[in-house]
């Protein structure tokens, strides 16, 4: 999360920038992964928000290329 945190004055708006990077594995699955997290007011817990975006897990192209004498 970039920034890591940001200070607010009631009713203002602020823009952070969120990266999700899956591990590049056969084993992670494919498709639409919803997931969430809490956006923690520290003068007032009670007004904290867990917004759940979504993103799509497509499969990757990379190829991986190892030589055989280890060079």
């Amino acid at each position: 999360v970039e920034p890591a945190e940001i200070r607010l004055f009631p009713e203002a708006e602020e823009h952070v920038t969120v990266r999700v990077t899956p591990p590049r594995s056969s084993d992670t699955p494919l498709g639409e992964l919803t997931f969430a997290w809490r956006v923690v007011s520290a003068e007032d817990p009670d007004g904290s928000v867990a917004p759940e975006p979504s993103c799509k897990i497509r499969p990757s192209n990379q190829i991986k290329l190892e030589s055989m004498n280890g060079s």
